[in-house]
């Protein structure tokens, strides 16, 4: 007779990520992630919005969740207000080459006709992430994650909170 092994559970993965529910917050799919990196090994990046607001998901917020709590809140997110705005774009890549994924999140704000960008780079202590909200408005003409990419990487000083 043979033995079928079965595999531990995942603590963390993208249908995990998909399931995590907030107060009065609908969670948006698809800025939604499953992340395995420092300081917050097999989480989610998740995004929540005004579940009034779906085109686009208007007063988004985005959190780091652990086995289904939140551990972390993004500080500064939107210049410090988020009433019109979402986010439009995530990526997780080494900004300032300490072998940490830092995040860059694209954001956008006002009406779906007339948006302007309220970009955001979120660098990685090890420990937490932490932001530079002047720096972050420099980036406001970025719409695509290269051009923000290429500008932290000209600039690295900038960027240090």
């Amino acid at each position: 007779m043979k033995l079928k092994l079965q595999k531990k559970p995942k603590t963390s993965d993208k249908s995990t990520c998909y399931n995590l529910v907030r107060d009065d917050l609908l969670l948006d799919k698809k800025q939604t992630f499953f992340i395995d990196f420092k300081p917050f090994e097999k989480s989610c990046f998740v995004t929540f919005h005004n579940p009034e607001f779906d085109n686009p998901p208007l007063e988004s917020q985005f959190f780091i969740y652990q086995n289904g709590q939140e551990v972390f809140e993004f500080p500064e997110q939107f210049g410090m207000g988020n009433t019109t705005c979402w986010v439009d774009a995530v990526a997780f890549e080494d900004l300032n080459s300490d072998q940490l994924k830092d995040i860059i999140v694209i954001g956008k704000c006002g009406g779906k006709s007339s948006a302007y960008n309220e970009n955001m780079v979120y660098l990685n202590t090890g420990k937490e992430f932490v932001t530079n909200a002047d720096s972050n408005a420099e980036m406001m003409d970025f719409s695509k994650v290269s051009q923000i990419r290429d500008f932290v990487k000209k600039n690295p000083k900038m960027f240090i909170p």
